[in-house]
């Protein structure tokens, strides 16, 4: 294991960028001030239930579908960026 000395400066730069990006963890819409959407959760719950009411049977994708809608209500369409930036 390398000891602090032997890190570039650029390598301490981007350990400390990676750890605030990591510390940047999203708020929820509303306690910053903002109403949640939820038209897009609603309307694909809407969906999903109605595919399986006529065709006993619902497309899989629309549960990841209702997941992301999920978390872009409540956290902003911006958290995918902070994923995809902290998640390997």
């Amino acid at each position: 294991m390398k000891t602090l000395s032997e890190f570039s400066t650029e390598e301490l730069k981007e350990e400390v960028d990676r750890r605030k990006k990591e510390n940047t963890k999203p708020i929820p819409l509303i306690n910053q001030g903002f109403l949640e959407d939820w038209d897009a959760t609603r309307n694909l719950c809407r969906k999903y239930i109605n595919d399986i009411a006529k065709d006993h049977y619902a497309d899989d994708d629309l549960k990841y579908y209702i997941f992301e809608a999920a978390m872009e209500a409540v956290f902003g369409k911006n958290l995918w960026a902070w994923v995809n930036g902290i998640t390997k």
